[in-house]
């Protein structure tokens, strides 16, 4: 992250400022990591008021995807200091969860778009028994079904519900592609296709837990995208660019972010990403599975109360009662956390 001081009427506390700042930024880096720090820069005025005997620093924090700005006035540079840090670490964490979340909803829109784009030509296919095409086209926009599934199968593997390494998340889209093909006809008319496919894979899931036999599925060919193509593709000055950089698709969800208080982010200092997911893992396993569910599907998908209502089949009022029971839950399996 780029620093940059001016001081005002405060020249002579130049090196005692800077030397305070590089004891505090650590843990503004560690809010940053997802940003890129080499990508942050954090501007300081420092104002010397010796009518009022205090200090005051104004902060701008420039990000790719938005601009923060914290101001403290207090009597010494230590607690002007402290004060802006604490500011910008709080909205720092506000500012995560609003773009993460806006990524998810564009994200979505994107996806429900193609696929209602898509379903005249799918239709199609079925009709004409050309099972290869509807692979081919359906195939690239299941996104939010192959995280969703990929979650769900660490869940299920970490309470030994399936053997590990035996089920693989690419086996599982197969099998949804399959029976999205065989059903497509009998798919209910006014449901939405996303939370449709997300039905059949939750049915699959269950069906690993109660050893069904898999699916058989005839592999089809992919087609394959250049690195030409793919770096045509990208706007670098595009704020949607860098949203879906910050929040790329094998990032993984963070307490903090399922949990989004200031409490739960004290807890989490100091640990290490990799021990976070683990963490993470082990609590969200003791979730009730429709809770995990409803919880993940809300935080880590985009998904509205009413669309999860439909996927997992349950009333609309009972979903938000739950998903706040489980971030509840997780809030208090944090206490060992500290």
């Amino acid at each position: 992250m780029k620093v940059q001081w001016t001081f005002r009427r405060s020249e002579t506390r130049q090196d005692q400022s800077q030397n305070y700042l590089e004891q505090k930024l650590p843990r503004l880096r560690r809010r940053l990591s997802r940003f890129g720090s080499d990508r942050c820069r954090l501007d300081l005025t420092l104002y010397g008021h010796s009518s009022r005997n205090s200090w005051e620093l104004r902060a701008v924090l420039t990000l790719s995807t938005g601009r923060l700005i914290a101001v403290s006035e207090k009597s010494s540079i230590e607690q002007v200091i402290d004060e802006v840090i604490d500011d910008l670490a709080r909205q720092i964490r506000r500012h995560k969860a609003r773009v993460r979340r806006d990524h998810l909803l564009r994200r979505r829109r994107k996806i429900r778009h193609e696929l209602l784009s898509s379903s005249p030509f799918l239709e199609q296919d079925v009709q004409q028994q050309r099972q290869d095409d509807f692979f081919e086209m359906l195939s690239p926009l299941l996104e939010t079904v192959r995280d969703h599934a990929a979650y769900e199968l660490s869940l299920l593997e970490l309470e030994e519900l399936v053997p590990k390494a035996e089920f693989d998340v690419d086996e599982l889209i197969d099998e949804v592609l399959l029976l999205a093909y065989d059903r497509f006809k009998l798919r209910p008319p006014d449901s939405l296709m996303e939370a449709w496919l997300l039905e059949l894979l939750n049915e699959r899931l269950n069906a690993l837990i109660s050893s069904e036999p898999p699916v058989s599925l005839t592999p089809y060919a992919e087609v394959p995208v250049s690195d030409e193509d793919e770096a045509n593709a990208l706007d670098l000055e595009d704020v949607n660019f860098w949203m879906s950089h910050v929040f790329e698709r094998d990032d993984t969800v963070r307490l903090e972010e399922l949990v989004p208080d200031e409490e739960v982010a004290v807890s989490l200092q100091g640990i290490e990403a990799e021990k976070q997911q683990k963490k993470l893992k082990e609590l969200l396993d003791k979730l009730p599975k429709r809770q995990r569910q409803a919880l993940m599907l809300h935080e880590a998908s985009g998904f509205e109360i009413p669309e999860i209502a439909n996927i997992l089949q349950m009333p609309e009022d009972i979903v938000y009662p739950m998903i706040d029971q489980a971030r509840s839950t997780l809030r208090r399996n944090l206490a060992d956390l500290r």
